[in-house]
């Protein structure tokens, strides 16, 4: 019986968009073809130069806190930045290690 009823709802959704289409109603999200056709290299960039400035500095906060309270693994780093309100997910990638820490 439901699957009856889905395909009876799919059916008259098929055929209200073919009607639709042939009154020249465009389907879908309009502004798609604005957003496959802009230039996100500018975007990247700024996305990398942000992300270096904030490797950069939080860099400056993990050897802190290894030289002052001698954390040693990713887990005792990512604790203490989180402590810090200084959420890390790519933790280990930072400090050149393989693998994602999944705090």
């Amino acid at each position: 019986m439901a699957e009856h009823e889905a395909r009876m709802i799919s059916v008259r959704t098929k055929q209200a968009m073919r009607e639709a289409k042939k009154r020249g109603v465009v389907m879908g999200n309009p502004m798609l073809s604005i957003q496959r056709n802009r230039n996100v290299s500018v975007a990247n960039k700024q996305q990398v130069t942000a992300q270096s400035q904030w490797q950069s500095k939080i860099g400056k906060v993990i050897e802190h806190l290894e030289q002052t309270e001698e954390l040693t693994t990713c887990k005792a780093i990512a604790d203490a930045l989180n402590k810090c309100s200084l959420k890390m997910v790519n933790l280990p990638l930072l400090l050149g290690f393989s693998g994602i820490l999944l705090l």
